[in-house]
């Protein structure tokens, strides 16, 4: 196996000269780590999460509380169903979530009129004025994660990490096709 190696790069990051490292284009295995694309984003998800985290506790919010209340202020009135399905948590999970922001004023569960089965998760008014609030600190966290990214870099960034998720969803449904006897 031929490693392909780029050229190290230096540059000036505040004053001091630093080398960045040799990068492979190919990794060693399946275990090198540094080059193993499932270790670098959930390494990268738990430091945005940790940070995200450490912020949202000034509003008394956890991570996983903000990102249920950024969905609701994308739609207001999801079920639980696709909740769990957009904030990517399992239903015992999204159940706590939303026993705990019940009891903070940021959310009601109502029965859908139509379909008395389906629950319905609407922001309170107290909920929906914590927006303001929430987003610069979103935003925030995701400049410094684009830091030092030109806004085309940044857009393909996104669109490639589409694109893999799509890979592992489509994988996933079709190997999810074989097992169950039709």
């Amino acid at each position: 196996m031929s490693k392909a190696l780029s050229k190290p790069v230096r540059r000036e990051a505040s004053g001091d000269e630093e080398q960045t490292p040799q990068l492979l284009t190919q990794a060693l295995g399946p275990l090198d780590f540094e080059h193993n694309p499932g270790f670098l984003v959930s390494r990268i998800g738990r430091r945005m999460a940790a940070e995200m985290d450490r912020r949202m506790r000034d509003h008394g919010l956890t991570a996983a509380q903000a990102a249920v209340m950024s969905r609701l202020w994308m739609q207001d009135g999801l079920t639980q169903s696709q909740l769990q399905e957009q904030v990517g948590v399992d239903a015992s999970t999204l159940t706590g979530l939303l026993q705990r922001m019940t009891k903070q004023g940021l959310v009601r569960r109502r029965r859908d009129p139509s379909d008395g089965r389906v629950l319905r998760v609407l922001l309170t008014p107290h909920g929906r004025d914590l927006r303001p609030q929430l987003t610069p600190e979103a935003e925030s966290i995701n400049s410094l994660f684009f830091r030092d990214f030109s806004s085309g870099e940044r857009a393909i960034f996104i669109e490639f990490l589409h694109r893999a998720l799509r890979n592992l969803e489509t994988e996933q449904t079709s190997t999810q096709g074989e097992s169950d006897p039709a």
